[in-house]
């Protein structure tokens, strides 16, 4: 599908992480779900860790790409994707601003956001399952 679109954002807190892994693996299965027709949802075949976060894609891609051992699922990426987004690699992930650490009249926690761009790429990449990336979510007074 050409006009794939997703962008979905979620806690990872200390206080509650099961709840931030079970929104973040749901957000994974409907990336692997969007662009796959019949039962049989799309696996992940390689990744990349780029400015735009860590990208999922379910082609083999070039060399600069990391071949993953096997086809992964969405519930097989998951640890991968939270051992990711708790990274010092992390860090150097873009932050657009409204991912960013904002001051407001509120607090911020650490959170995650699972997207793709326009034509259903992340940047460069065509065969993009999802990008993830580090984020803060905001809650006001």
């Amino acid at each position: 599908m050409d006009n794939r679109l997703l962008d979905i954002n979620g806690p990872l807190d200390d206080r509650r992480p099961e709840e931030g892994e079970r929104l973040l693996l749901m957000a994974l299965e409907i990336a692997f779900r969007q662009d796959s027709f019949g039962e049989n949802p799309r696996t992940c075949k390689s990744y990349n860790i780029t400015p735009k976060g860590l990208v999922l894609s379910w082609w083999g891609n070039d060399q600069s790409w990391q071949a993953c051992p096997g086809n992964l699922s969405a519930k097989d990426c998951l640890p991968f994707a939270l051992a990711y987004l708790r990274s010092d690699k992390a860090k150097d992930c873009e932050l657009a601003q409204w991912e960013r650490n904002a001051d407001h009249d509120g607090h911020n926690s650490h959170g995650w956001r699972v997207y793709v761009e326009k034509w259903g790429h992340v940047g460069d990449c065509s065969t993009a399952l999802c990008a993830v990336k580090p984020c803060f979510m905001w809650h006001g007074k």
